[in-house]
């Protein structure tokens, strides 16, 4: 394929099998997938992709493309934030084209000061800093979409629209990519939510972009 007439391509692949509770099989490979794809079939520079990572250390081949590795940050909640801000930064130019691919877990976790759940992405951290939620992640695509004007987002987990999929209730040599916190979050990630909802939804009229969910919400 040529894209050499094409606007230029951001990406950001991000993929944890490591976690230290249920660990994954696959998140690691699929990113690697995806970015050959992008180096290798549609030309993007390497530099334009940014990739966070966390490999199982117990895989037999923990890394799948280690030549592909350039600057690999491990993908902590702090580090997920400054790489989606980056996307709404300098670094990109109205009407780039932005692609980001999440590949690991997504859970819920508990705020006791709402008496509710909120759903959310879970960092490799995710005991100290809690999930990226919802609420934070909607802000961040909404302020890269309005940038750039062209982004597609692929979440491949659970709790990516509102449900979960519970695929060990039907096989259990299969991993669902859903982490259960059974605890209230920490104090700390409860500050933070509470100043989001504060906030409210921050106005305006939202910008247009692509989200792409590994199940719908009545899966």
């Amino acid at each position: 394929m040529d894209g050499a007439n094409l606007p230029p391509l951001h990406a950001l692949l991000i993929g944890i099998d490591g976690y230290s509770e249920s660990p994954l099989h696959g998140c690691v490979n699929d990113i690697r997938a995806v970015q050959r794809l992008l180096i290798e079939e549609l030309g993007v520079p390497a530099a334009a992709i940014t990739t966070l990572l966390a490999s199982n250390p117990t895989a037999a081949h923990p890394d799948p493309a280690p030549e592909l590795a350039g600057t690999v940050a491990v993908p902590t909640h702090r580090n997920m934030v400054d790489a989606l801000g980056r996307l709404a930064g300098r670094e990109v130019t109205p009407g780039d084209h932005m692609l980001i691919y999440y590949s690991r877990h997504g859970s819920f976790q508990r705020m006791s000061s709402a008496q509710a759940y909120f759903e959310g992405l879970v960092p490799i951290d995710f005991e100290d800093s809690g999930l990226l939620f919802d609420l934070e992640l909607n802000r961040l695509l909404q302020a890269i979409a309005e940038h750039g004007g062209d982004l597609s987002v692929i979440l491949d987990c659970c709790h990516s629209a509102g449900a979960t999929r519970d695929v060990q209730q039907i096989d259990p040599d299969r991993r669902s990519r859903n982490l259960r916190l059974p605890d209230v979050a920490p104090a700390q990630v409860e500050q933070r939510l509470r100043s989001l909802l504060r906030q409210g939804n921050g106005g305006g009229t939202p910008a247009r972009y692509t989200v792409l969910c590994a199940c719908h919400a009545d899966e």
